[in-house]
C-alpha cells in the first residue's frame, strides 16, 4: 500500500466544501423483485440480462453510488446492497456468514456511511473510504492506496480532510483516482502506481473522463478542460458546462445556454455538436439512443439527433415516479438502468432498458 506525501502548491481562488452523504432502502436478507409492468411485453421469472464479456465498468469518473459489475447492479447508498441480473435477488453487499446486517454489527460494510465512488471490476469493487482507495473481493476489503498527498487548494478548503479523495474511473488495467483538483493511476494487474499530477489550482473537480491520452474535467465553476497528459497542460474547451461521459470514442456533456441545458456532443473528427435541448445532467448515450430527464422532471428516449422521441411513463410502488433520477449503464452491455423513488428511498425502484426501447423491466433493492 503506497501513501503519498508529496505537496505541491496551488494559489487558491474559489473555496467549497463537499459533504458527503447517503440514504436508501433497509431490509433485512434477500427480497425478490417485481418483474410486472404495464409496458413489459410479457411476464419473466428473474431478470436474466444478457451481458458481454466483462472487465470492469467504463463509466466516467464522477462522485457516484452506483456501478455494475459482472452480473450485479450495486448501490453504495446505506444500507449497502446489489441486485442480482440474472435471477432479480437483491442481496447486502456484505457477505460476513451469519451477519445480521446491523448498525451494530462490528466488520458490516452494510451502514458505513464513509464509502462511495464505486467502481466495479472483474477482480472485485474498488471504492473510496476517506483517504483509501479499498478494494472489496472474496468477502473481504483491502485497502490498495492510501493518500497523503494535498496541495494548497485543499489545505485550505478541506482543512480537516485535505487528503481525501473524490472518486475513481477504469480505463484498461489503469483505476484513475481523483483527488479535487488532481489524479494519479493504479495499476490493477501490476500494483504500480504513478505519482500525483494535478489538473487544476481553483476549483473542485466535479467529474472527469479518460480520453484517448487526454482527460476531460468538469470543474465546480462549471468549465470543461482538457488535460494533455503527454505534454502535461490543460487547454479550456468551453464554459457553462457539467455532466460529462463518453461513448464510442465521442465525448458528451450538458452546456447551459441562458438556463436551457442542451447536449453536445464533441469528437476529434467533427468537433462540437449541439444535440438535444431541455437535457439534464442525468442523460444516458447507448447505441445511438439517448435516455434523458427534461428539465420538468419528464423521461425521454430519442436518437442522437432528438428524432424518435417517446415520453417514459414510471411508476414506483403504485405510484407515479416524480423527481430526478440516476441513468447509468456499462460499456459491456446493451442495457441502461434508470433508477429513482423517494427522498427516503432514491433507489427504492429500479427499471431496465434495452437500448433503444422504451419498454422496460423493474427491480428495486429490497423493502424496508
Amino acid at each position: 500500500m503506497e501513501i503519498y506525501r508529496k505537496r505541491r502548491p496551488c494559489a487558491l481562488l474559489l473555496a467549497f466544501l463537499l459533504l458527503l452523504s447517503g440514504g436508501c432502502s433497509a431490509g433485512n436478507g434477500e427480497t425478490y423483485v417485481d418483474l410486472e409492468s404495464e409496458q413489459s411485453q410479457e411476464a419473466v421469472s428473474g431478470l436474466n440480462l444478457e451481458t458481454g464479456d466483462f472487465a470492469y465498468d467504463d463509466k466516467a469518473g464522477s462522485i457516484s453510488l452506483y456501478t455494475i459489475g459482472e452480473g450485479f447492479l450495486y448501490s453504495f447508498g446505506t444500507p449497502r446492497r446489489k441486485i442480482d441480473l440474472r435471477s432479480g435477488k437483491a442481496q447486502y453487499f456484505c457477505t460476513i456468514p451469519g451477519c445480521a446486517h446491523t448498525m451494530n454489527d462490528l466488520g458490516c460494510l452494510t451502514w458505513r456511511r464513509d464509502m462511495y465512488a464505486p467502481e466495479a471490476a472483474e477482480e472485485g469493487v474498488y471504492y473510496i473510504q476517506g483517504s483509501r482507495v479499498m478494494l472489496f473481493h472474496d468477502g473481504a476489503a483491502d485497502a490498495v492506496l492510501e493518500n497523503e498527498y494535498y496541495t494548497d487548494y485543499e489545505e485550505e478548503v478541506y482543512a480537516e480532510s485535505k487528503t481525501g479523495l473524490s472518486f475513481l474511473a477504469i480505463r484498461g488495467d489503469l483505476l484513475y483516482v481523483f483527488g479535487p483538483t488532481w489524479f494519479c493511476t493504479y495499476n490493477r494487474k501490476t500494483q504500480e502506481k504513478t505519482q500525483p499530477e494535478q489538473l487544476f489550482c481553483d476549483s473542485l473537480i466535479l467529474s472527469a473522463v479518460v480520453w484517448d491520452d487526454s482527460i476531460c474535467f468538469a470543474t465546480e465553476s462549471m468549465e470543461l478542460y482538457r488535460y494533455d497528459r503527454r505534454n502535461k497542460v490543460s487547454e479550456k474547451l468551453t464554459d457553462k458546462a457539467a455532466g460529462l461521459s463518453e461513448t464510442d470514442g465521442s465525448l458528451y456533456y450538458i452546456r447551459w445556454e441562458g438556463e436551457t441545458p442542451v447536449l453536445y456532443g464533441f469528437s476529434e473528427a467533427e468537433g462540437a455538436q449541439r444535440l438535444v435541448e431541455n437535457c439534464s445532467v442525468s442523460y444516458c448515450v447507448k447505441k445511438g439512443y439517448l435516455y434523458y430527464q427534461s428539465t420538468d422532471n419528464s423521461l425521454y428516449v430519442s436518437r442522437l439527433d432528438g428524432s424518435d422521441k417517446k415520453k417514459i411513463e414510471l411508476t414506483c410502488q403504485e405510484k407515479p415516479l416524480e423527481g430526478s433520477v440516476n441513468i447509468i449503464s456499462s460499456g459491456f452491455m446493451d442495457y441502461v438502468f434508470v433508477i429513482g423513488g423517494t427522498d427516503d428511498r432514491p433507489d427504492e425502484c429500479v427499471f431496465i432498458f434495452e437500448a433503444g426501447s422504451a419498454e422496460y423491466l423493474t427491480a428495486d433493492f429490497g423493502e424496508e
